[in-house]
């Protein structure tokens, strides 16, 4: 008797198994969503001047023929940038760069070289402004209310005195990125600038004498703070 007991049981178990099946199925439909599309976003600087329209750069915005012994410019033609990207900028850094090409007044002299002559242009104002404030990099005044940037710190808008001359010339700034500035809006045309005057002491001597100095400024816009 207990084989048979035993094999009626487990017949019954099966059939409670097999009717619990047919009692949780369900019905399953399902569609996909195709083609979306994740793409980064852009910063686009551009630069223009008095005589070039915006574009990735420009050249020639400032210059001088005749440089002498107390020389001074107060340059017209201004630098203008923008954001033509999608995103916006945290912030605008600025530096710069030089080279020489040698005259033939002092050949074989060991102080005619880049450095020599960039030591010779003391900048006297290089402003960076906008409507309603500007920022003069070259004493580190400031006018108006320009918008600090979250990561600025005091001392990030002038130049330094590298050489310690108690001047503040194209050599110091060759040597240091001026760093934090304010940064032009996305899709916003100008009128972010920069102004710049230049001059050459009255006791500079002839080691500059028939030199060109090529001189390149930088502007870059970086997305976040800790660039």
């Amino acid at each position: 008797m207990r084989p048979r007991i035993a094999s009626l049981l487990l017949a019954t178990v099966l059939v409670s198994a097999l009717l619990g099946l047919g009692v949780r199925a369900v019905l399953v439909d399902s569609e996909t969503s195709r083609g979306n599309r994740l793409e980064a976003g852009s910063m686009d600087l551009k630069l223009k001047d008095g005589d070039e329209t915006y574009r990735d750069g420009v050249h020639v915005t400032w210059w001088a023929d005749h440089v002498y012994p107390g020389w001074i410019k107060e340059y017209a033609q201004s630098l203008t940038l923008s954001n033509f990207g999608s995103v916006d900028a945290d912030h605008v850094e600025l530096s710069c760069s030089y080279s020489l090409v040698q005259g033939q007044a002092e050949p074989g002299d060991p102080g005619n070289d880049a450095h020599s002559f960039a030591r010779c242009l003391e900048i006297e104002r290089l402003e960076y402004r906008d409507t309603g404030w500007w920022i003069d990099l070259a004493t580190g005044e400031v006018g108006g209310s320009p918008p600090y940037t979250p990561g600025y710190q005091y001392g990030d808008w002038v130049i330094k005195d590298i050489d310690r001359d108690g001047r503040r010339t194209l050599y110091d700034l060759a040597g240091q990125v001026i760093d934090n500035l304010p940064a032009p809006w996305k899709e916003n045309l100008g009128p972010y600038h920069l102004e710049l005057t230049l001059r050459c002491p009255v006791g500079t001597g002839n080691e500059i004498q028939g030199d060109r100095l090529l001189v390149d400024f930088h502007l870059t816009l970086n997305q976040s703070k800790e660039q």
